[in-house]
């Protein structure tokens, strides 16, 4: 199994992002894994448990500095991350930070108001809508960084999360999404599958459930490693 691996170029500074896998346009075939990926944002067990151990068993072989926090995106109907820590990106960023034997501390990040949701505004809106929206709070010892999302499609919110860290720390960054467009800038690249269609001025325009739905744990997380072996 082997992460994919590009840079997000930012303020002229590159970082490593790392993800699973590309969304995949209309003439591949039927998308199951896009489809997944929305109900991993639902909660759905199954995905939720699938795409984790998929990333956990990637990223335990990268090594990372000792010390490392794992951050994650907000919600946008979020200011801060809420107690029990149960929601499907909190589930990964723990089980990310204990294989690789990091720290979880997704407390640290901030935003200073509710945001409506990103989905259906052009790009130009959601960076007038991000901009200086993060905050962050250092605390302890903190070496690296290593950011999580589910999905990477404008990079407007890792940008504004780095923005923030970069006003309190020099450490290096690192991002890891599930998913990834295949361009980095993402401004004139649509795309459409069978089970959604997205466009960078848009976001997701449909979800729909493919022919072929996957049953267990184990046959979806074939699907994901089989789409970057």
């Amino acid at each position: 199994m082997a992460l994919q691996q590009r840079d997000f170029v930012l303020d002229g500074d590159n970082f490593t992002h790392h993800y699973l896998c590309n969304y995949k346009p209309y003439f591949e075939g039927v998308d199951r894994l896009s489809y997944s990926l929305i109900r991993f944002k639902k909660s759905e067990t199954i995905d939720v448990r699938a795409w984790t151990d998929c990333s956990v068993e990637a990223l335990k072989r990268i090594h990372f500095r000792t010390s490392t926090a794992v951050l994650r995106s907000l919600h946008s109907s979020e200011e801060k991350v809420g107690a029990g820590l149960t929601s499907p990106l909190d589930i990964l960023g723990l089980a990310i930070a204990s294989a690789i034997d990091g720290q979880y501390l997704p407390h640290l990040l901030r935003k200073n108001k509710v945001i409506p949701p990103l989905k259906g505004l052009k790009l130009e809106a959601r960076e007038k809508l991000m901009k200086n929206l993060y905050d962050f709070e250092k605390e302890g010892t903190i070496n690296s960084i290593l950011i999580v999302d589910d999905i990477f499609t404008s990079g407007t919110t890792m940008a504004a999360i780095i923005r923030a860290i970069r006003k309190r720390l020099s450490c290096p960054i690192s991002l890891f999404t599930l998913a990834a467009t295949d361009q980095a800038s993402n401004k004139e690249r649509t795309l459409s599958g069978v089970g959604y269609s997205w466009k960078p001025e848009q976001g997701w325009i449909q979800v729909q459930e493919p022919d072929e739905p996957y049953y267990r744990v184990a046959d979806l997380k074939k699907l994901i490693e089989e789409d970057f072996q």
